[in-house]
């Protein structure tokens, strides 16, 4: 039922979300527990849809492999979140998951789990709690999965580190994995780590397994991304883990964090309709940061920056002209752009901004 609530409840926001898409192409060495290294070519669309209440990840892949090995492969998986308003730094969300894959003998697997999150959320940290549970398929039967978890994570100017324990019962089968990952985002640079140990009840499960990605960002739409490593067995579907190599070109959009330079004032642009006008941002006692454009005449604004990962965030229109967002941001300088009715991403006027990496600006603010 979780999952379904997930999943669905993500309708009613689609209208009003914003998107996200990426492909990459590229190629794949990959070495299963049972099965010797063989390489291929890969191509991996993603796509994400999200607003302030919810949101879509859709995420797949087809491998062609060579001569030797099984032919091809195609995996796939859509998760969705639901989630309540942020009251005294605590929020609700209800997650939907339905995977699966394919390969080209015909073996095949699935999987369809739901979550109740609670998180606790901070200016600079935060933690969370899960209940969870679903059905997972290894190609003949199906097995009931009852999962569990707690983490929290913290996050110290581009550097943000996170773990997690989250015991898992299948019919078969009890486990516990302990995760711990790292992400640091510098300039056009993106680099991911992550240490997965696993201790089951029989000990069959037992291991350690560690993956690395970089993503180069080259331009707005284009990077390279190599990742490399391990990955643990998946007994909910029978899928044996295994040791890859990849290295793809990826096409979509996404800006990097830019380094606070110096903070220079351009001159004021004239104020007309649908125009930004200025941005203020007020801190409240319980850490939310509200952020307020003042932008004459327009139908919808939206933000972005390094405090949302530059994914867009609809503002909420308080009265005429005025246009409201209340997020977590921590302390110091913070990059940002604004966009008015669907038009170009902008510095409002009168506001502090410096040049990014391709001729262009952004906005900075300076959080206490």
């Amino acid at each position: 039922m979780a999952a379904c609530i997930g999943l669905v409840s993500v309708a009613s926001s689609v209208a009003s979300a914003q998107s996200r898409a990426s492909l990459d192409v590229g190629f794949m060495s990959i070495a299963y527990d049972s099965v010797p290294r063989t390489v291929g070519m890969t191509v991996a669309p993603a796509l994400r849809l999200a607003s302030a209440t919810a949101a879509l990840d859709a995420a797949g892949g087809v491998s062609l492999f060579n001569a030797d090995s099984d032919g091809w492969s195609a995996q796939g998986t859509l998760d969705g979140s639901a989630f309540t308003p942020t009251a005294h730094g605590l929020r609700g969300e209800v997650v939907g998951v339905v995977g699966g894959s394919r390969f080209e003998s015909g073996a095949s697997s699935a999987e369809m789990l739901g979550q109740l999150r609670v998180h606790l959320l901070r200016r600079r940290e935060g933690a969370w709690v899960m209940l969870g549970g679903g059905e997972g398929w290894d190609g003949t039967e199906f097995q009931r999965v009852t999962l569990a978890g707690a983490g929290a994570w913290l996050r110290r100017g581009s550097v943000v580190l996170a773990g997690s324990v989250n015991p898992a019962a299948t019919s078969g089968e009890r486990y516990t994995d302990a995760t711990g990952t790292i992400t640091w985002n510098v300039r056009a640079l993106e680099l991911e780590g992550s240490l997965n140990v696993r201790r089951g009840g029989d000990g069959l499960l037992d291991g350690t397994w560690g993956e690395a990605r970089a993503t180069l960002w080259l331009s707005r739409h284009l990077a390279l991304v190599t990742g490399w490593g391990s990955y643990a067995p998946d007994p909910v579907q029978a899928l044996p883990g295994g040791r890859y190599l990849t290295m793809t070109l990826r096409l979509g959009t996404r800006p990097v964090h830019y380094p606070a330079l110096r903070l220079p004032r351009h001159r004021p642009a004239p104020i007309a309709p649908g125009v930004a006008r200025d941005i203020q941002l007020h801190q409240e006692r319980d850490g939310r940061c509200v952020i307020t454009v003042r932008v004459p005449d327009a139908r919808r604004v939206e933000l972005m920056g390094d405090f949302t990962d530059w994914s867009p965030v609809a503002l909420e229109s308080t009265s005429p002209g005025v246009w409201v967002v209340a997020l977590h941001l921590s302390p110091g300088a913070h990059h940002y752009n604004v966009r008015i009715d669907g038009g170009e991403w902008t510095v409002p006027a009168e506001s502090p901004s410096v040049a990014d990496e391709f001729n262009g600006r952004v906005g900075v603010l300076l959080v206490r």
